[in-house]
């Protein structure tokens, strides 16, 4: 309903008194007369504008609520677009964590490997120091025993050489001595001969006598005792005294026993002749013989000392390959120990982005509940609105 308000004045009723018959009949003529013209008009008029100016507010509140609405869904948009870009960081997140996850797995994974393939190494590398070392301390004990083993020869060789210096030098002062006695033999014997071939002149038959020494000395060389000699050089003997012109008998013999005694010693002479030969064959064999043992001895003495050496680089080669291994398995259990810890810190890291992420996805999942909430709450007061 609408109520409008109007006051008026009515001209000429001034001087009318109020409350008289005559001032309301002029009033009421005046109402009717409004009622009656102007009444209907004016209502219509009335409520026309008030209608017009209705509709514009509610026009105007229309497009308020039209503006804010639209406002409102701009806003509702955005906060979806905000969602969905959240979303789609979340998951370009995501898919990088789980590539940076993998690959630092991998990493771990190729470092666990070389970890495992540097301690096979160094276990093979101890297994190898181990075996050195055995060998070492077999070959020095080998080296002892060798060097043992020269000394005894040496030992055995000065006294094989001591012994040998004495064999020759008794066997050479029995040569001498028997060639003493062979010159002091010859020197009487040759003596008593220039007699003979002196007392006997031109007369001396050289040929015969050289036939009875050269008999002599032959059969004496074979070992051939006195008679024997005596018996198997009579052609010669009698060859002899035949050419001399004189009778067997006393004044032959001494000249028959000067021919024998000539040959055995001419046969003396070769056999010590021989057995010097023997000798001097047999001491340059011995000394030769020494020589080459204590050659061969010297020889394992230097072997022996270039073994000693090599021993001793193999010690030092073995004490720095122990250096070496202490300070790598030192090294391996610092990078073992570097890489555990770089493995918990990234899962640390990881596990940190992850509940992060999860974080992101549950804020997501919460906002996006609220915002659906939101937007059913301003559906409805939208459509009481209208």
């Amino acid at each position: 309903d609408i109520f409008s308000v109007a006051y008026i004045s009515l001209a000429g009723v001034k001087e009318v008194n109020g409350f008289s018959n005559e001032y309301e009949n002029k009033v009421q003529f005046v109402v009717d007369n409004i009622e009656s013209q102007i009444k209907k008009q004016r209502e219509q008029a009335r409520d026309n504008s008030i209608q017009l100016e209705a509709r514009e507010k509610i026009q105007d509140a229309e497009n308020t609520m039209n503006e804010s609405f639209a406002d409102t869904d701009k806003k509702f948009s955005d906060a979806w677009e905000e969602i969905e870009e959240a979303r789609v960081e979340l998951t370009d997140g995501e898919a990088t964590l789980i590539l940076q996850q993998k690959e630092a797995e991998k990493k771990i994974a190729d470092a666990r490997r070389d970890i495992k393939k540097a301690k096979k190494e160094l276990g093979d590398a101890e297994k190898q120091l181990i075996e050195g070392e055995t060998q070492l301390v077999e070959g020095e004990a080998e080296l002892n025993e060798k060097a043992q083993r020269l000394e005894q020869g040496k030992e055995q060789l000065a006294k094989e050489r001591q012994e040998a210096e004495s064999h020759l030098a008794t066997a050479e002062h029995q040569l001498n001595e028997a060639q003493s006695e062979l010159d002091s033999n010859r020197t009487q014997l040759e003596a008593g001969v220039e007699q003979l071939k002196e007392n006997f002149g031109e007369a001396w038959p050289e040929n015969e006598w050289i036939a009875l020494v050269n008999a002599a000395s032959t059969l004496a060389g074979t070992g051939a005792d006195d008679n024997a000699i005596l018996q198997r050089t009579a052609t010669e003997t009698a060859a002899l005294i035949e050419a001399l012109h004189i009778p067997m008998g006393s004044m032959a013999e001494p000249i028959i026993q000067a021919g024998l005694g000539m040959g055995k010693l001419k046969a003396a002479q070769q056999i010590l002749d021989a057995q010097k030969s023997d000798f001097t064959e047999q001491k340059l064999a011995t000394m030769r013989q020494l020589t080459d043992a204590e050659a061969e001895l010297a020889e394992g003495e230097t072997q022996l000392e270039i073994a000693r050496q090599t021993l001793e680089t193999k010690k030092t080669e073995l004490k720095e390959g122990k250096a070496k291994l202490a300070d790598g398995k030192l090294e391996l259990a610092k990078g073992e120990k570097k890489l555990n810890n770089e493995e918990a810190d990234a899962k640390a890291k990881i596990a940190e982005a992850w509940e992060e992420i999860n974080e992101g996805k549950e804020e997501l999942d919460k906002g996006g509940a609220e915002l659906i909430e939101q937007e059913k709450e301003y559906a409805d007061k939208k459509e009481e609105a209208k």
